[in-house]
């Protein structure tokens, strides 16, 4: 990445996302191929007064995790990713992966095992998220493997992540909270409400938002950012939606997948691509209710690049994750899943606050 980029990147990292004050405990968390961003993340941490700490993972290490470790090993909790989540002020996760397929072909059933024993680190982090103890965010670093998978030379997934984190203009921070603002108009709007419906070609469901509340999601967590968010009443889910936008689990691309929801709970699931996985999915804790819908409204990200933290953020999108809640919310649900799938949400389609239109084929009417 440029200079320029990185510096940018970095101060919006330390700085806007957690905000790191002198005195506290920061780990960041990547791969050896994000090295420069890393440093400069560093760099920004030491300056601020505050010490960094480094958790840098090597290729193959988390393949050879689930093909070598017994079953009992994989559900043991992790003791210093626990000890930094109970302990540390701050977590800058940088994925740089080396390769986003190397979990394919793992067995459901040890991916399953250890993603619950990480159940009480989540909730954990989650609960401290919410009393503002830990502050957190994720972020990409442009690796070939992203790039390839996003249909993208290196150079121009480069200049994607640029654009869509605002780091290619002089005021990254400006643009935030210009971003801010506008999405603090519809979460006031939300908030109002008592009952959501999605309805399109493809979408028919409705939740209840009784004593819940939505979150401007701004950039502080997640980077890019551009959606608002919130957890809706565990039993209230009631419809039927498909996911458009192929989405990346465990190494596995799950492709046009259909959710059937009744009172609260995904009954049905048909997808083009990865249905043995989903079958071991839905049988962890909490992993079949709905914990997260959301809209995204991050218009300078115009396509999927089969990465989540992107295209979940895309302006004329929804999405909607299963498994755990966010406490912030109101919400309730605990699991060791969390994982978005998000679906196109720009034609033909509406959402209605309380049987009033507020959305209309991408955009908003309030």
């Amino acid at each position: 990445m440029k200079r320029k980029f990185l510096n940018n990147y970095a101060e919006l990292l330390t700085g806007y996302c957690c905000d790191i004050k002198p005195g506290q405990k920061v780990l960041i968390r990547s791969t050896y191929l994000a090295e420069s961003l890393v440093l400069e993340c560093q760099k920004q941490v030491l300056l601020k007064g505050a010490t960094c700490e480094f958790e840098i993972g090597l290729p193959g290490s988390s393949r050879q995790k689930y093909d070598y470790a017994s079953m009992d090993a994989l559900s043991t909790i992790p003791s210093l990713y626990s000890y930094a989540i109970e302990t540390f002020d701050a977590i800058i996760s940088i994925h740089a992966p080396f390769d986003i397929f190397e979990l394919k072909g793992v067995p459901e059933d040890r991916l399953a095992v250890h993603q619950s024993a990480l159940k009480p680190v989540k909730t954990k982090m989650m609960n401290r998220g919410k009393q503002g103890e830990l502050k957190w965010v994720i972020c990409n670093y442009p690796t070939q493997s992203l790039a390839k998978s996003a249909n993208m030379s290196l150079e121009e997934y480069t200049t994607f992540i640029a654009n869509a984190c605002f780091l290619n203009t002089d005021k990254p921070v400006s643009n935030w909270h210009e971003l801010s603002q506008k999405q603090q108009t519809y979460v006031e709007h939300l908030n109002k409400a008592k009952i959501i419906h999605f309805k399109s070609d493809h979408v028919d469901i409705s939740f209840s938002l009784e004593g819940r509340t939505w979150v401007n999601s701004d950039g502080k967590r997640n980077m890019p950012s551009g959606e608002v968010f919130t957890s809706p009443v565990e039993d209230s889910g009631q419809g039927i939606i498909q996911f458009t936008h192929p989405s990346l689990l465990f190494g596995e691309v799950i492709k046009d997948l259909t959710l059937t929801i009744e009172n609260g709970v995904v009954t049905n699931w048909k997808t083009d691509n990865g249905q043995k996985l989903l079958d071991r999915l839905f049988q962890i804790q909490g992993a079949n209710q709905i914990g997260e819908i959301a809209i995204g409204t991050n218009y300078s990200i115009k396509k999927p690049t089969l990465n989540t933290l992107f295209d979940e953020k895309i302006g004329g999108t929804i999405h909607m994750a299963v498994g755990a809640s966010y406490p912030e919310t109101g919400g309730k649900n605990e699991s060791s899943i969390h994982h978005d799938f998000v679906t196109k949400f720009d034609q033909n389609s509406s959402i209605f606050l309380d049987g009033k239109s507020v959305y209309k084929n991408g955009s908003w009417l309030i």
